[in-house]
């Protein structure tokens, strides 16, 4: 390009202008169309390749949790750590299953991380019930507070999650700057605008 700039020899050609001189051709005898694999063989191999992932990133993660778990003799706090784990790769009935374990044992966290799970399943009353149940061991637990400000939006209860919300500006306003639809209760627009803030950022609580 520099060589040929200082003889007048290069130029930028608009595509379509290309086009008038040098149309496009096809190969003889070859399909363009393109076929799509069955459903099933998609399925099958996202299945295999999802299977692989949790053997080489999951599983000694998981293996060392349980470890931990029984050296602590089934400590509600470890037991939790593993429903995390399980929760963060989306694997939601098996984070369920720690999650109740620890629990049974009244461990807050453990009842607020239920209360996530039920939130993401659309059980905006399981949630609350759950996310209540936490707050029974830790008033000041941001986490539940913010489960529970926005399962009540999500019932369009704006009034209890307003004061739910209100409750966590004070003891973690971090936390609810980071859910700036909740101050706008009642605007359509605003409820649209914020679809995905709605279903995202899940606070699992490992301690």
């Amino acid at each position: 390009w520099i060589d040929n700039s200082a003889r007048d020899s290069v130029a930028f050609l608009p595509i379509h202008d290309a086009w008038k001189d040098y149309e496009p051709v096809g190969i003889p005898g070859e399909d363009t169309r393109i076929v799509l694999p069955a459903p099933e063989q998609v399925v099958g191999a996202y299945n295999e390749a999802l299977a692989k992932f949790i053997n080489r990133e999951i599983q000694p993660k998981a293996d060392r949790l349980r470890s931990e778990i029984l050296t602590s003799g089934n400590q509600p706090r470890h037991v939790n750590r593993l429903g995390v784990l399980y929760a963060r790769f989306g694997m939601l009935d098996e984070a369920k299953a720690e999650f109740e374990k620890a629990g049974r044992q009244g461990y807050g966290p453990a009842l607020t991380n239920l209360g996530n799970i039920a939130y993401l399943q659309k059980k905006y009353t399981d949630a609350v019930a759950y996310y209540q149940r936490a707050l029974g061991s830790a008033g000041n637990n941001g986490a539940a507070l913010i489960g529970i400000a926005r399962a009540q939006y999500e019932m369009e209860n704006y009034n209890e999650a307003s004061v739910a919300y209100t409750r966590v500006r004070q003891v973690d306003p971090a936390l609810a700057d980071q859910y700036p639809y909740l101050v706008s209760r009642t605007e359509g627009a605003s409820r649209a605008a914020s679809a995905a803030d709605r279903t995202a950022k899940t606070s699992w609580l490992d301690e």
